[in-house]
């Protein structure tokens, strides 16, 4: 056995019979090849029941996996679609030339204070007349 490696007296025992089946089939095919259920019956010594059992256990394993694997894949999938985004805002969010960063608060207040006090030619006729019935109100 490899070294390093202990297997059990069972384990051994269906090794053993894998290498006999083998070995008898040197000569020629014992099962045909395409009675696969057949050919592990001979093999492992168990019964064709047990057979199917391992078979649809070892397809469910199978099946987990991919699961796994496809939501892993979902997921950086999602991640990398949110960073790009998160670029594609950045990229939006570009400061006007000349004006204070938003980083510094009080720059950024009186940046807002002293848009609201000039006048733009982008403010409507509606704009002003909100403005100066504000300016009644109060």
């Amino acid at each position: 056995m490899p070294t390093g490696h202990e297997y059990s007296t069972d384990l051994k025992n269906v090794f053993f019979r894998v290498i006999a089946f083998v070995e008898a089939e040197k000569t020629g095919h014992q099962i045909p090849l395409n009675n696969t259920t057949e050919r592990l019956q001979a093999m492992l010594g168990i019964s064709k029941g047990s057979v199917f059992n391992l078979k649809k256990e070892m397809k469910r394993l199978k099946d987990e996996q991919e699961a796994e694997k496809r939501e892993e894949e979902e997921e950086e999938e999602a991640k990398k679609k949110e960073e790009i985004t998160k670029v594609q805002q950045n990229a939006r969010m570009r400061l006007r030339p000349g004006s204070a960063t938003t980083e510094n608060p009080i720059y950024s207040q009186l940046d807002q204070t002293s848009a609201a006090a000039s006048p733009s030619a982008s403010h409507s006729k509606r704009y002003w007349e909100r403005l100066s019935l504000q300016l009644s109100l109060q």
